[in-house]
């Protein structure tokens, strides 16, 4: 998706962090620097778009357009010496959001449905500000095409990466859906999804790891949370660099993990319990999926948090029960169980995991992924 220049100007809206105003932003003429695409570090799936000749400029013509975002967890990182920086999005919908944070200040929330925001810098030429955004929201909720990032001084030239990566595949608990939910403010509208504090993008930062979140709320292994099969499954957006869209292949060689979690199942036994050969048949070959891209990662299958176990037949029990046979009958010596307790939700009407909870579940999981890196 690409709009030109003059409909971007037309649709753009305002957003302000730190106290700049849209007015502080240098008019047409002045000086301008273009964040290249070697200086920005991109963490997690994404689509890379081009502008159409027909709406290029002189300056374009190299220049690539941006990057559509759709998966939770995304984290963008930069650095610059500018005193602002300005970024220019479409968001397809107004629930997308993001979490922003520049150097060590505290982290703010913001969404937009489309537009620019601006982010006020110190502006110091003997060190650059660095800034961070992290996706909060998934795919169902809008996708954030980035156009370009701009600032009135040089960009510098980003650090490293960190060498660990990890990968986590799963639904809504995976995405850290509705995890900032409370009691007091569950019909509020506010976007309370945060994908920044989810049980995964935890472990990552605990381990000093890279981490993808390759998760799509309401979704499963064989069936969505309605029963339907006719909706995208996971070992399908597995594939892909956009969840929705089957024409985004995504290059697994691009992000090779070390460690992989999955965690799937909370939606397929929504309704009822799953055939037990077609489930365990159709995870045991995903996993054989996943492990033809990341050879010599360790491979984690984790239970739902959100299921009880209520005994042998109860659809929690069948859940445990279906995931030991998996991995036994998986015949992969690296693919292991990884058990985390159940987390009643906030609300009687919502069951997601709220954010300490996904604090915990993080640490339950920190022993055996820790593990593999000693």
């Amino acid at each position: 998706m690409s709009i030109s220049r003059r409909t971007f100007g037309a649709l753009s809206a305002g957003a302000v962090l730190s106290g700049c105003t849209q007015d502080d932003v240098p008019k047409t003429g002045s000086i301008r620097h273009f964040l290249p695409t070697s200086y920005l570090q991109i963490e997690g799936r994404h689509q890379k778009t081009f502008p159409p000749p027909t709406q290029m400029r002189d300056t374009d013509i190299t220049r690539e357009e941006g990057h559509i975002f759709a998966f939770p967890g995304l984290k963008l990182q930069f650095s610059t010496r500018g005193s602002y920086v300005s970024v220019e999005q479409i968001a397809s919908t107004d629930i997308t959001a993001w979490d922003v944070k520049i150097d060590d200040e505290p982290w703010k929330k913001l969404a937009l449905p489309m537009g620019t925001f601006v982010l006020k810098l110190p502006g110091d030429t003997n060190a650059p500000s660095n800034i961070t955004m992290v996706r909060r929201t998934e795919a169902w909720q809008g996708t954030n095409h980035v156009l370009r990032i701009v600032s009135d001084a040089e960009f510098d030239t980003p650090s490293h990466l960190p060498k660990r990566k990890l990968l986590f595949i799963g639904d809504s608990i995976t995405c850290g859906a509705n995890s900032e939910l409370s009691s007091a403010d569950g019909r509020s509208g506010d976007i309370i999804s945060n994908a920044r504090l989810s049980y995964g993008r935890i472990l990552g930062d605990q381990l000093g790891a890279q981490v993808h979140l390759v998760a799509y709320g309401g979704k499963g292994l064989v069936r969505d949370w309605q029963g339907l099969t006719s909706e995208v499954t996971a070992p399908q957006f597995f594939e892909r660099a956009l969840p929705d869209d089957p024409d985004s292949s995504w290059d697994h060689s691009q992000y090779v993990p070390d460690a992989i979690g999955v965690c799937l199942g909370q939606n397929d036994f929504n309704q009822d319990i799953p055939n037990r050969e077609r489930w365990v048949g159709t995870y045991v070959n995903f996993l054989r999926r996943i492990r033809e891209t990341a050879p010599k990662a360790s491979i984690f299958v984790i239970n739902s948090p959100m299921s009880r176990d209520d005994g042998p037949t109860s659809k929690g029990g069948v859940l445990l029960s279906y995931l030991d046979e998996i991995v036994s009958t998986s015949g992969d010596a690296k693919i292991k169980r990884a058990n985390v307790s159940h987390y009643p939700g906030v609300t009687p009407t919502d069951g997601h995991p709220s954010t300490a909870s996904h604090a915990k579940i993080a640490a339950e999981l920190l022993p055996a992924f820790t593990k593999l890196f000693q």
